[in-house]
């Protein structure tokens, strides 16, 4: 047949009312989503020996993070690894962590076992030898111990003295415990892994020179700005191309040929929202395309001659649905996303130019 279905009044009703059904369903459901993972090409079978790996880190189960920590001297680091460590525990008693600062004394222990020092180190002597006697042991038999203990209560008088054994300790350090604590020029820096039963949510400004090393977040963030773009950009498009047809157009040649794309966006937003979809970045894109192809379909239909339908608009729109199912059909998030999207507005746009136009026209 050379003719669009046959329309009716009744008929146009239904359709925006199911496209206004759509866009409430839309604007009060839609969920979005900015994931890099949806770039990736999904693994039918994890590797035999993953499951091993991730367990050389702890457990399997719950969240795992990591978290840089800055700070002038090693010192400070271990304070402010000690810091992240007493929010976290406030946050989430059970979460784990592993870090320098679980293996090295903060600053207020060193300052404590100082004052003991200071303070009771002979009484600590004598009560020792003490115990020993009266356990029936010789408390001679311990000198090298006692030579030991003199010695480090006239080295470690001092916090300079921890400095550098620290910086001792780090000079040992070998690949892959480079990563507990290392140098960057004049700063140090130590890394927290953090294993928590549920995702950790801490205050930044808790944490001034602490923060988490999230590449994925941090692209996760990038897609929402770009997501963000390509809305605004959808819209701004729209408008130009409302303009244009204005200029070129009578307006009620503008109103019927603009409402095709309209209505085929809306009701795909719609029916991706009632399906539980989230909308991504690739979505937009998808609607961006499908926009621009379901706009040439109503053009070239509303500017044939009087009663010849163009049977090319079909034959274009079959042969597009054709080439964008096999993308929806793919198996990497992002390319499926934009063959769905494209698949459905032309889809859906082919049906809308077949009853909208049941009578082509021309304008002069």
């Amino acid at each position: 047949y050379r003719f669009p279905l046959p329309s009716s009044q009744w008929g146009n009703w239904v359709r925006w009312g199911l496209t206004l059904g759509c866009a409430v369903v839309f604007i009060l459901f839609h969920r979005s989503k900015d994931n890099i993972e949806d770039l990736q090409i999904s693994l039918t079978e994890a590797p035999s020996n993953d499951a091993e790996v991730r367990s050389y880190g702890g457990s399997n189960s719950g969240e795992q993070t990591l978290w840089i920590t800055m700070g002038a001297t090693i010192q400070e680091v271990v304070d402010n690894q000690q810091k992240l460590q007493s929010e976290v525990k406030l946050t989430q008693p059970e979460t784990t962590l592993r870090d320098i600062a679980s293996l090295l004394p903060t600053t207020q222990e060193i300052e404590t076992y100082l004052d003991f020092q200071n303070t009771s180190h002979r009484q600590f002597s004598e009560s020792l030898k003490k115990a020993f006697e009266e356990g029936g042991y010789d408390s001679t038999a311990f000198e090298p111990f006692w030579n030991d203990w003199e010695k480090s209560v006239q080295t470690s008088a001092e916090l300079q003295q921890w400095e550098i054994l620290y910086q001792s300790i780090a000079d040992q350090l070998q690949y892959p415990l480079t990563f507990l604590l290392n140098r960057e020029g004049e700063r140090y820096w130590g890394t927290t892994q953090i294993q928590s039963p549920t995702t950790l949510s801490l205050k930044s400004g808790a944490l001034e020179h602490s923060f988490e090393l999230a590449p994925l977040k941090s692209l996760n963030q990038a897609f929402s700005s770009y997501r963000s773009g390509v809305t605004r950009s959808l819209w701004i498009s729209m408008l130009v191309i409302a303009l244009a047809l204005f200029a070129v157009y009578r307006w009620q040649s503008t109103v019927r040929i603009i409402q095709i794309p309209v209505m085929a966006v809306l009701m795909t937003l719609g029916l991706f929202t009632l399906l539980g979809e989230s909308i991504t970045l690739f979505h937009l894109i998808g609607i961006l395309l499908g926009t621009c192809i379901t706009l040439d379909y109503a053009v070239f239909a509303a500017k044939s001659e009087r009663g010849a339908y163009p049977i090319s608009i079909r034959a274009s729109a079959l042969t597009t649905m054709a080439s964008f199912s096999a993308l929806s059909f793919s198996q990497i998030p992002a390319v499926m996303d934009l063959g769905t999207t494209v698949l459905t507005i032309a889809a859906l746009g082919l049906i809308h130019t077949e009853f909208s136009l049941r009578s082509p026209y021309t304008d002069e």
